[in-house]
């Protein structure tokens, strides 16, 4: 009966030291299509995929190389984000030229470039927002209850020939609730 308890114990401390740990998000890393590297991601969509399954236990700062992101980006509710918690996503202070994201939309039903989903303590600062969209082109929209936003030094370069509603510089899209403090400056 002993060595079956032992085996037992044995399995189950295999099984679970085998099992993907995931460590929650801390510090400073770089979105870079051409970096390597544990702290580099290659895109938006695969940093936020991160903070989506680790949460964060500190501040988060993503220094974002220059160039062109041609993505939709959706920031979610993250595990852990609050106001000592914040997530940053911004230009790399080291870019001489501009990081740029973008995105096409086809319809209503993906029109934005930049989404914040129910997210708190974000700042998005020095990036460049723009549309390809001729029919459709809002640049950054909101859902859900939405908590202490910065949106610091951007660019938004939209369409001006319109004065349509699916193009925006900054649109919310119902059920939404800005809460806490916005602060929006210098863009």
């Amino acid at each position: 009966m002993k060595n079956r308890t032992l085996r037992w114990i044995g399995t189950a401390a295999l099984a679970l030291l085998s099992m993907p740990m995931f460590a929650q998000l801390s510090g400073s890393y770089t979105i870079d299509p051409n970096g390597t590297g544990t702290s580099n991601y290659t895109s938006f969509t695969s940093a936020i995929s991160a903070l989506s399954t680790s949460g964060v236990s500190g501040s988060v700062t993503f220094n974002v190389k220059q160039g062109t992101y041609s993505e939709q980006v959706t920031i979610p509710s993250v595990t852990g984000a609050s106001a000592s918690n914040t997530i940053t996503f911004q230009a790399d202070p080291t870019n001489t030229a501009a990081a740029t994201v973008t995105n096409t939309p086809t319809g209503t039903t993906d029109n934005w470039t930049i989404s914040l989903n129910g997210c708190n303590d974000v700042t998005i600062k020095g990036l460049t927002i723009t549309t390809g969209g001729t029919t459709y082109g809002r640049l950054l929209i909101h859902t859900g209850n939405v908590t202490n936003i910065n949106l610091l030094d951007n660019t938004f370069n939209g369409v001006a020939t319109s004065t349509s509603s699916y193009f925006a510089g900054i649109y919310y899209a119902s059920p939404t609730e800005a809460k806490g403090v916005w602060h929006v400056e210098g863009n």
